[in-house]
């Protein structure tokens, strides 16, 4: 349980007791001035369940709701509520608070004796003493249907001591401090309570503490997560805190301590409720249980230690008749009996164990057999045995018929069954009917697979299932001849393929292998055929062969340049052609390059021969070079120089060399400008308008290097439970108009803080940028966090009618910025019925940490069913027609069965009413989720149709109803016959149908 002083502390908690009439109720409250203390106000609510209450608590002068050191209201909730309940405070302004409470997920929990909320009040320093009256109004009651209540204004008395001195202690009363424990009684099996009092008049303690040793075969009853259950009563479960420590030795050690309210221990007494249980099986008789080494703390600090206690605990034996029972099983024949067992009913654990037999064993049959229990060591006074059953059924046994191999023309092989599951070392002669073994395929089959089937077996404890097999009938003898190929050293093998001969087509696949790789030298080699997946019966593997020849390599001498009076150059070969990554030190020989141009040879050009080389996996050629001799000359070099990227090119110059002054001046050209990148360029020096008969030129080199570029992280602000913002880095030092587009990799920013991070200053890190022209350097940054505000997330309310689809649900935020969004849930559907339900709001993806959450109310309204009477039409003298009712409205597929109360269809019209239109009315239909409205039809009642005379001839006719009944005998006219429909029969003529009037 936690506890703030200088802030709300809200407590739910079910009351103890029942009273007449739902109230608030406080009672009154002592205060120093300065002091902050907690005052419970009480809701009893016997007559309702409330889904939530609120009222307005208007504080006396100098008294004031304790505020957090954020300067904000707190509502806590205690541990064992936290996730059912909330609590919300609001400032009215005129000293005045408002308070709402609610269940969030159990509105139940108001529907019991009632609840409590404690506030924390703090007298004001400085405010003269007296009594002062605080009010409770605007109470508002809402039950779980929606409906609310208000009751009249509870006021409670505020008593400050003045002058900011200490209230005056109760005055002491002499006695002795000690634990006080009664005799406890216990049958072998209960658990019961024992109430340990502390008496201590002449003492206030702010904690007391003991160790409690159990007699054998008592023990501390632990719940169903094996945890020490230690309680206590109900009217200070919300002030004081036990804890339970086992310590061993069957000893229990109790620390109990008030957490608001110290001044508890210093009244009449306290009381810890320990629940004991005595183990099953313990010998009856007087046990003698001990409290040792009381401690009791005073809230000064001191410590007191008083004498042991002990006390008696008195074991009670049963004799209770107890009901054996030997369980039930099956097992499978051939298998062990499984290990028996039995239950226990009518009466408490049993002393000692009963024997359980059965004369089932292994090889025992298919069958049921008794499995008897017996009394054994059972030492209870009586005892009643019911005998459980074996039963064993038949063991799975398979039989297979097997896979079997043939040749073309063959007669079929032997078939012989093969069987897995006998038990108890059994084999075939214990089948009393052999299985049978048979295949379509004849000595003449053509090859390929055929089903070998068993089946037809029999056995009394066996349960058979069968596995066919297959016959392969082998094709003759074929002969496969792996194909020759020749390729070049260094190449791939190319895809080996082979040719069929002497037989039909195979079946399956060869695998055709060469040890020759890419690396292998020049030579043959086997290209090996075998069987793979081919399941011909004969078959002959021919090899085939692989030729690697020598691949094509080129070495050339190159072109060299020297001047008159200088020796030759060296000449260096160059290849094309190696394979695998070889060099020319695969050679065996190497080449060899001449030239007839020597050290005194005149300016011209000369043939540089290359020849001579060897090697094992090439056959090589040759490209001839040439050495020009240049005559003497001046020599005019271009001048290196270095800039960063960016910057413009220097002015160029050179310098001579090697011969006299020159007559005129050379160009000097380089392709770099201030956008060319990092690199080096040729500075290129030409003849101008130089006149000396022989110039050598010589170009110089720009390098352009990397230019700096500074990258900034930024400085940055956000709340706390916010993302973090985005990050952008900012640049000093780009050239030619560049942006970061030229980065070859982008800088990351990175910081510690997270959405979760608390207020304060995280550094912002960038790095790891890279680009082809800049040198980079960085400026790390900084976010600030602030402190965020407290965000107020009320889901909005919705009406629909019954059978329409739920609204979208919506919400409202105040406070502060929301960051992200809230689940929104409710359990209505469209077939829920009319009435309201909740519209649950709760966390989703908000990062925001102070959020208070407000649920909705979706209510469902009665859809419009319309229900008419239609439209009909009858005959003057018929029955009125059946009246059809047409239902528009239902939803959700529903017909008139969902409704609670037939409609009724009435009509003034009868069978003989007179032609004309009569109304057909609906009404009286009742249904739950329907506002049910009527159309009225109608009837029209048409003439019948008659006939006013009948064509005798002057002759009398018979008149016969409509079921061959003779009505009348010798008639002459019609008016003779009743209302009606009639045959009419005259002697030679034929019949005629006559509607009569």
């Amino acid at each position: 349980m936690r506890h703030y002083r200088l802030m709300i502390l809200a407590v739910l908690l079910t009351l103890v007791g029942r009273a007449m009439a739902d109230n608030l109720t406080v009672e009154t409250v002592k205060l120093n001035t300065g002091d902050t203390k907690q005052v419970a106000i009480g809701l009893n609510n016997p007559t309702h369940q409330y889904a939530a209450f609120q009222f307005d608590l208007v504080l006396p002068e100098g008294v004031s709701i304790a505020k957090n050191d954020k300067g904000k209201f707190i509502a806590s909730l205690s541990e064992d509520r936290k996730d059912d309940h909330t609590l919300t405070v609001s400032d009215m302004g005129n000293n005045t608070y408002r308070f709402l409470t609610f269940s969030m997920t159990n509105a139940e929990f108001y529907g019991k004796d009632g609840a409590l909320v404690y506030i924390t009040l703090k007298a004001d320093d400085g405010i003269s003493g007296g009594n002062k009256t605080a009010t409770i109004q605007s109470q508002v009651f809402t039950e779980v249907s929606g409906t609310q209540y208000k009751w009249e204004n509870t006021s409670f008395t505020v008593e400050i001591k003045g002058g900011g001195g200490s209230e005056e202690p109760d005055p002491q009363v002499t006695g002795d401090d000690m634990l006080i424990v009664e005799a406890i009684s216990m049958a072998a099996g209960d658990t019961k309570q024992v109430t340990i009092g502390l008496n201590n008049p002449t003492h206030q303690y702010a904690a007391f503490q003991f160790d409690l040793v159990l007699p054998d075969g008592v023990s501390i009853a632990k719940n169903d997560k094996g945890k020490f259950v230690a309680s206590l009563n109900e009217d200070r479960k919300d002030d004081h805190t036990l804890t339970v420590s086992d310590m061993g030795n069957n000893t229990y050690r109790f620390l109990t301590f008030s957490m608001t309210n110290a001044e508890f221990y210093g009244k009449e007494g306290a009381l810890v409720y320990v629940t004991l249980k005595a183990d099953d099986g313990i010998s009856e008789g007087s046990k003698t249980a001990t409290i040792q080494s009381q401690v009791f703390t005073e809230v000064s600090g001191t410590q007191y230690k008083w004498d042991d206690k002990t006390f008696q605990i008195t074991i009670e034996a049963a004799d209770v008749p107890v009901t054996l029972t030997a369980k039930n099983y099956t097992r499978e024949y051939g298998e062990a009996n499984p290990t028996f067992e039995y239950t226990v009913s009518g009466g408490t654990i049993i002393s000692g164990t009963p024997t359980i037999t059965c004369s089932a064993t292994a090889t025992s049959p298919v069958g049921t057999y008794d499995i008897v229990i017996a009394k054994g060591t059972v030492s209870n006074g009586t005892v009643n045995f019911v005998k459980g059953t074996l039963t064993i059924t038949k063991a799975p046994l398979t039989i297979s018929a097997g896979n079997y191999t043939k040749n073309e023309g063959e007669d079929n092989p032997t078939f012989k069954a093969t069987y897995s599951g006998f038990k108890n070392n059994e084999t075939e002669a214990v089948l009393t009917k052999k299985p049978t073994i048979t295949t379509i395929a004849t000595k003449t089959s053509a090859a390929g697979d055929y089903p070998v089937t068993v089946s037809g077996a029999e056995a009394q404890n066996y349960n058979i299932s069968y596995t066919n097999g297959t016959l392969t009938v082998l094709a003759n003898a074929v002969t496969l001849t792996a194909k020759n190929y020749t390729r070049e050293y260094g190449e791939a093998n190319p895809t080996f393929e082979y040719t069929v001969s002497g037989g039909t087509i195979i079946s399956g696949t060869p695998t055709i292998t060469c040890s020759a790789t890419a690396t292998s030298p020049v030579g043959t080699y086997d290209i090996v055929i075998a069987k793979g997946t081919v399941c011909n019966g004969t078959v002959n593997f021919v090899k085939g062969t692989l030729t690697i020849t020598k691949a094509p390599l080129t070495i050339s001498a190159g072109n060299y340049t020297k001047n008159e009076g200088e020796d030759n150059p060296t000449f260096k070969a160059t290849y094309s052609g190696f394979k695998n990554n070889e060099t020319e030190a695969v050679l065996t020989k190497k080449p060899t390059i001449t030239t007839i141009a020597t050290k005194t040879s005149a300016a011209g050009d000369y043939p540089v021969t290359v020849s001579g080389a060897e090697a094992q996996n090439y056959n090589i050629s040759y490209t001839n070079g040439t050495l020009t001799v240049l005559a003497n000359a001046v020599t005019l070099t271009a001048n290196s120089y270095t800039r960063e990227y960016g910057e413009a090119n220097p002015t160029f110059e050179y310098t001579v060399s090697g011969g006299t002054i020159i007559s005129g001046s050379p160009t000097i050209t380089c392709s770099a400008t201030a956008i060319s990148p990092v690199g080096t360029y040729d500075i290129v020096i030409a003849k101008g308008t130089v006149s000396n008969g022989t110039v050598n030129l010589v170009k110089g080199t720009l390098t352009i290097t990397k230019t700096p570029l500074t990258i900034s992280a930024g400085n940055y602000t956000k709340n706390e439970g916010e993302d973090n913002p985005t990050f952008k880095a900012t640049y000093s030092g780009f050239k030619n108009n560049e942006t970061e587009a030229v980065l070859t990799k982008k800088p990351t920013i990175t910081t510690t803080a997270t959405k979760t991070s608390a207020a304060g200053d995280y550094p912002v890190t960038v790095s790891g940028a890279e680009a082809q022209n800049y040198n980079i350097t960085y400026v790390d940054g900084l976010l600030t966090i602030t402190v965020a505000n407290y965000v107020y997330i009320t889901a909005k309310s919705y009406t629909r009618t019954y059978g329409d689809a739920n609204p979208t649900f919506g919400f409202e935020a105040l406070g502060g910025v929301l960051d992200g969004s809230p689940i929104i849930t409710c359990e209505a559907t469209v077939t829920s019925p009319v009435g309201t339900y909740d519209i649950i709001i709760k966390r989703g993806s908000e990062s925001n940490k102070d959020v208070i959450y407000t649920n909705g109310t979706l209510t469902i309204t009665k859809a419009p069913l319309t229900i008419k009477a239609g439209t009909y039409t009858k005959k003057q003298g018929d029955d009125n027609p059946e009246f059809k009712l047409i239902y528009e409205g239902f939803k959700n597929d529903e017909t008139e069965v969902v409704l609670t109360k037939e409609p009724t269809v009435t009509c003034e019209a009868t069978k003989d009413s007179n032609p004309g239109e009569y109304e057909v009315v609906v009404s009286g239909a009742e249904a739950q989720n329907y506002d049910i409205s009527y159309q009225s039809g109608w009837l029209k009642v048409e003439a019948a149709q008659s006939i006013q005379g009948v064509d005798n001839d002057g002759q009398p006719f018979d008149a016969y109803d409509i079921l061959g009944r003779k009505i009348r005998s010798g008639a002459n006219t019609l008016e003779e016959l009743p209302k009606g429909v009639f045959i009419i029969r005259q002697k030679n003529k034929r019949l005629q149908k006559v509607v009569v009037r």
